[in-house]
């Protein structure tokens, strides 16, 4: 059951018999990896050519029509490359705003694979406190206080440049149970795939999963 304040505000409105909820992804990595465009050409089926940063916090809405008359309506927060320092991080990065956390790195870049380690850290500080309380006796698991955590490697238009490998890609998704999958923001290979499917498993529809890793068990009443 979707959380009565999931609905639509507005009894008069003609979509207020259908139930709708809101999912905020929020997009992390470097500067120029690629966010804004992900978070583009999910809500515009449209690309820009030429890096334009963004200063601060960008938003970008599409709404996912589901099954049983609910409609997902997915917010991506685009958050600046320099967010590692920004204070709009603490806004963004908790358990009541952050669904679903997109890990974005350049797959022909490899120094912004190799610092997601920082990012995924910032993550963890974020959700479980100082470094001490992240790793608990093995009766609480440590992903139920994690939100999904996705692993993308954009640019995959490029592949003949890459300079991380599938095999390594692989090896981070595992060793930190992060959801992943391979996206291009210029020709929108995965795009709508990583989010849709990623936003119908979090209301508890089935669906194939974005990786082979598994998602974490979501309950439509847990979404607010």
């Amino acid at each position: 059951m979707i959380a009565a304040s999931a609905l639509n505000d507005d009894p008069a409105s003609p979509s207020a018999a259908a139930a709708a909820v809101r999912l905020n992804f929020v997009l992390l990595g470097d500067a120029a990896v690629g966010k804004s465009s992900l978070a583009l050409r999910f809500a515009d089926h449209s690309f820009a050519p030429g890096y334009k940063p963004t200063e601060g916090l960008d938003l970008y809405d599409q709404s996912i029509p589901c099954p049983n008359g609910v409609l997902a309506n997915v917010r991506l927060w685009d958050i600046s490359g320099s967010a590692l320092t920004n204070p709009l991080i603490t806004n963004c990065l908790n358990p009541t705003t952050a669904h679903v956390v997109v890990l974005v790195y350049d797959m022909t870049h490899v120094g912004s694979f190799q610092n997601l380690e920082e990012w995924l850290r910032l993550v963890y500080r974020s959700f479980l406190g100082p470094e001490e309380y992240w790793f608990v006796p093995e009766e609480d698991n440590v992903n139920s206080r994690l939100p999904i955590i996705i692993l993308a490697g954009n640019k995959s238009d490029l592949a003949s440049q890459r300079t991380v490998d599938v095999a390594r890609h692989a090896q981070f998704a595992s060793d930190n149970k992060l959801a992943s999958c391979f996206v291009s923001a210029k020709t929108g290979d995965g795009v709508q795939a990583c989010f849709t499917q990623t936003a119908l498993h979090l209301l508890g529809y089935s669906v194939e999963p974005v990786s082979h890793t598994p998602f974490k068990s979501y309950a439509r009443s847990d979404v607010h």
